[in-house]
């Protein structure tokens, strides 16, 4: 869910904005700010608040048909909470507009046979025009891996 802020909620002392923030014993998976390594002296009027949700209290089919029949609070409601807890009452002032995306994400689970899975090699061996780099690829879902794939890729495509 993106909150478009006018304006920059007040901080916590000793609790600074970052990127990539996550709220201590909360459900969500935090949030992360747009302009947050921005290198103006001033801070921008305004930037945005990406909150992030994953439905793992529940099975994937109970979660699609959650989202299927949720009402756009309930949605506001779950995004929201971070912030919330975050910030309080000073987070929702500040926000001038709201955009509600669900989407589905999972990770490659690295079960006995993955990586002889002839779909898999096939995008892990391409040599065309379409080159694939993503941590799944290897089975193992970190920044490591998708980095490693994508030099792979681009010495492919300067060969």
């Amino acid at each position: 869910m993106l909150f478009r802020s006018k304006d920059f909620p007040r901080e916590r002392p000793h609790a600074p904005l970052c990127w990539d923030n996550v709220v201590y014993q909360e459900p969500g998976l935090g949030y992360v700010v747009s302009t947050h390594q921005d290198i103006r002296v001033t801070p921008p009027d305004q930037t945005v608040f990406t909150s992030y949700v994953a439905l793992s209290d529940r099975t994937p089919d109970a979660a699609r048909k959650w989202m299927m029949a949720a009402a756009p609070q309930e949605l506001l409601d779950m995004a929201s909470r971070d912030l919330k807890s975050a910030y309080g009452w000073t987070f929702a002032p500040c926000v001038d507009k709201v955009e509600i995306t669900l989407r589905g994400h999972a990770m490659a689970a690295p079960l006995p046979g993955f990586r002889a899975n002839a779909g898999l090699r096939a995008l892990r061996e391409a040599d065309g025009p379409l080159l694939f780099a993503h941590a799944d690829l290897s089975g193992f879902s970190v920044f490591e891996e998708a980095a490693w794939w994508g030099i792979r890729a681009a010495e492919k495509a300067l060969a």
